[in-house]
């Protein structure tokens, strides 16, 4: 298998949003140029589309850009709660290499690959090591992605 080097990008907030941005490639050859606001701008819009009444939304997480062979994958991973419960949402846009425009990832396309495992095993070992009650635990998962 083809191993994809994960470089941390950093920390950023977009809008009110805070969130821990990851970039990977399937040569390796990271973009340097990334245009992380723009990256990020469609996914919050999505995942702010798709908002609901039932779900208290906290505006941070962990978001990246996988570029594979046949186009680039954005994925943005965010915390909300239901009642007490903390809870991981995700939305992902994709963009086709013959195509110009990023697209809703369907339900027929993977949101996630083994490529992008270990953001996931970072992102959850990191949650996991906070009082998640919903007084200061709260505040400590804000300050994971700041």
């Amino acid at each position: 298998m083809n191993e994809r080097e994960i470089r941390l990008v950093g920390n950023v907030v977009v809008r009110n949003w805070k969130v821990t941005y990851y970039n990977l490639h399937f040569d390796n050859r990271h973009n340097t140029n990334l245009d992380i606001v723009g990256d990020l701008d469609p996914l919050l819009t999505d995942a702010e589309t798709h908002f609901t009444k039932e779900f208290k939304y906290l505006r941070v997480g962990f978001a990246f850009k996988h570029t594979g062979r046949r186009g680039e994958t954005l994925s943005l991973w965010h915390w909300g709660l239901w009642g007490d419960t903390l809870e991981l949402f995700n939305h992902g846009l994709y963009l086709y290499k013959n195509k110009s425009l990023y697209e809703t990832l369907g339900l027929g396309e993977p949101a996630f690959s083994i490529y992008d495992l270990e953001i996931m095993r970072t992102e959850m070992s990191r949650v996991k090591t906070i009082n998640l009650d919903l007084g200061s635990g709260l505040e400590e998962l804000r300050c994971l992605y700041e």
